[in-house]
This record gives C-alpha cells, structure tokens and sequence, in this order.
C-alpha cells in the first residue's frame, strides 16, 4: 500500500514539475542524509516538499524530480533505497548509469561497487509525458 501511495504522489508531482538534470546536484543528494539532502537542495534551487505518508523528500524543478525517502523500514537485508531519480530526457540515466554495469540476466537492473540501479520508465497518466526513473538502492 505504501508503494501504491508514493507511486501515485510521484505521477502528481511530475504533473506539477515537468530544467534538466545535473548529475553534481544527483550525486550530491544522492550521498546526502536527509538534512543535507534538503539544505543542499535549497541550495540550488530546487523545490523542497516532505510526505509523511510516503515517508520521502521531494526536491524538483522542471522535468526532474529527486525522491528521497526518511523511513527507517526495510525488509531487504541487502540494499536500502538511497534515491530516485527522475527525468524527462532518457539521456539522463545514461549520466547516472556511466560507471555502472548491466545485469546479464536482468535488464534494466546495473551495480557498481556501492550500489544497484533499476531502469524505470512511467507514462504520466494525467500529463502523458514519459518519464525515465532509476532507482538507486545502496548495498548495506
């Protein structure tokens, strides 16, 4: 049901936020705790919104939006969700995934050596617009 809550608040605020990506900005936030992931954010511009629901950070511009979550429950022993990232240009994963290496056996699933990445593409519903995601787990 969580899931469900933070996909549906994400389509609304790629609705609202549809300037590009920077990957400094990416891999700041991307290392970031929550406080610095907030106060780097507003640093540079980006539009900062917390949902207690779905337990996450949101800073956007226009066509890029970061999620970063702030709740303490994980069920995966391994990896922990660190970040995602999403954008209107699919040239944009190619930036996050440079030092990364494709999965043989799954595709749209790379790693390095701190973290795994998943490729995921999602029409908006309301806008129609394509947006490209990854999802950035980092290893425990």
């Amino acid at each position: 049901m969580k899931t469900f809550i933070t996909f549906i608040i994400i389509v609304f605020a790629q609705n609202f936020y549809s300037q590009s990506f920077d990957k400094k900005t990416y891999e700041k936030l991307l290392k970031s705790d929550k406080i610095e992931f907030v106060e780097y954010a507003k640093s540079v511009g980006l539009t900062i919104e917390t949902d207690s629901i779905s337990e996450s950070i949101f800073a956007k511009r226009k066509g890029c939006l970061y999620l970063k979550p702030t709740g303490t429950k994980n069920d995966n022993e391994y990896y922990e969700l660190a970040l995602i990232v999403s954008t209107l240009n699919k040239e944009n994963n190619k930036l996050i995934l440079e030092n990364a290496k494709e999965n043989p056996e799954t595709k749209g699933v790379w790693t390095d050596n701190e973290y795994l990445y998943r490729e995921w593409d999602m029409e908006n519903p309301i806008s129609k617009e394509m947006w490209y995601k990854v999802l950035i787990y980092k290893r425990k």
